[in-house]
Parts: structure tokens; C-alpha cells; sequence
């Protein structure tokens, strides 16, 4: 159900920027790259469900949609570090993969934990620097927009560690991420990836509601400790 409301919501992009572009409307993409965007946008959609339902599938799934972006980033949109940034996403989704089927000493899942503010301070600052750091390499690369492409693969390589790490601030992230992507792909005119970023922040804040209700409710099972 959830891939064939993908499919429909794709379909819909396509005939809003066959709208906005002034272009007869047609279900089926004519052209490459935007089957890349739908196939990109289906995956996307799936693999971010399945993260929020804590589901192993999301890694597969997410591998397939990494390739399927890291191609559209560099040779279509040329948002160069977004599409160095799948190349990252690629061994963090096989990272992530290992990491969730790991068994804790009680072979239970790895469970769902928050990170302490010195952790926070130590993300803000990450994300500071590899905007700087980014900024001047994509201005000279000659990418588009390049402080947002910037910040957004801070925030999205923070917020991937944090989600390998089972971490309950990573959705924070990816929202905060997701809500600059927007706007961005709107002002590019890449409206079906805008609507694709536009439902992983929906995603992206049903992941911190389940997420932080599953970590509460696991933190009330454990037995309580001697004193």
C-alpha cells in the first residue's frame, strides 16, 4: 500500500511540474531522469517508513535509493555535496545494516537511547565546520547553491550517525534537514524530489513521536535497579 501511494503522489508531482512548466500532462515520465526521480522517490518513501516502523528492511531498500540519488545529484541536479554525500549514505546504510541485527548482551535488540548535551554540542559543532569547510570547495566546483547544499550535508551526515547509533535525535536532524530540501528543490524546479522531501518531514516527525514513545515505554519495562 505504502509503494503504490508512493507511486500515485509521484505520478502527481509529475503532473505538477508538467503544470507549472506549461507541458501536457502525462502519467508516464518521457524522459530519464525523471524515472530516476520517481524511481529515487519510491524507494525514498519506503525505505524512510520502514525506518520509522524500526523495520531492517529500510537498509536494503535505502542501499537502492542511495545509487538511484547519487547518480541524479551529481549528473542531473549537480549538487555536488549531496552526491558525494550518497557515496557516505552507501557505507552508512551497510553500517546501519550491521549494526541493527547486533544482539545485546541479553540478545535483545539494540535499543533506542537519547544522546547527552555534551553529544549535542559536539553535532552543532560538526555540523559548523563541514559547512565551512564545504562552502569554498562547492563555490569553486562551481555547484549550485553551495552554502545549503553545504549545511544540508552536515545536518544529513549527523543525523545518519545518530540513526546507525539508534539515536532518538536523529529525526530532529533529518527534519531540520528535510526542511531546508524543500524549499531548495522548489527553487530549482525539481518539484517531484521537493514533494518527495516534503513527505520524509512528515516521516522524519512521525519517527521522533514512535521513536521517543518506544524509548519511554523500554525505559519503564527495565526492572528496577537495587539501591
Amino acid at each position: 500500500m505504502l509503494a503504490l501511494a508512493s507511486v500515485v503522489v509521484a505520478v502527481g508531482a509529475q503532473a505538477l511540474q508538467a503544470w507549472v512548466g506549461d507541458l501536457p500532462i502525462v502519467w508516464i515520465p518521457a524522459d530519464v531522469s525523471a524515472w530516476i526521480e520517481v524511481v529515487g522517490f519510491v524507494t525514498g518513501i519506503v525505505a524512510v517508513y520502514l525506518v520509522v516502523r524500526n523495520n531492517l528492511w529500510t537498509w536494503p531498500i535505502g542501499i537502492l535509493n542511495v545509487l538511484v540519488y547519487g547518480y541524479f545529484f551529481f549528473v542531473i541536479a549537480r549538487h555536488f555535496a549531496n552526491a558525494g554525500l550518497q557515496v557516505v549514505f552507501l557505507i552508512a546504510q551497510i553500517h546501519g545494516w550491521y549494526a541493527w541485527t547486533r544482539r545485546t548482551t541479553a540478545d535483545k535488540p539494540v535499543p533506542i537511547r537519547a544522546i547527552s548535551l555534551q553529544a549535542w554540542v559536539a553535532v552543532g559543532v560538526g555540523i559548523g565546520v563541514s559547512t565551512a569547510a564545504l562552502v569554498p570547495l562547492l563555490q569553486e566546483a562551481g555547484g549550485n547553491v553551495p552554502f545549503f547544499d553545504a549545511l544540508t550535508t552536515g545536518i544529513s551526515l549527523a543525523a545518519q550517525l545518530l540513526l546507525n547509533l539508534k539515536r532518538v535525535e536523529t529525526w530532529l536532524l533529518w527534519i531540520a534537514a528535510d526542511a531546508i530540501y524543500v524549499p531548495l528543490y522548489i527553487y530549482r524546479a525539481y518539484y517531484p524530489t521537493a514533494i518527495l522531501y516534503g513527505v520524509f518531514f512528515v516521516l522524519a516527525v512521525m519517527g521522533w513521536v514512535t521513536w521517543r514513545r518506544q524509548m519511554l515505554a523500554d525505559r519503564e519495562a527495565r526492572p528496577a535497579m537495587p539501591y
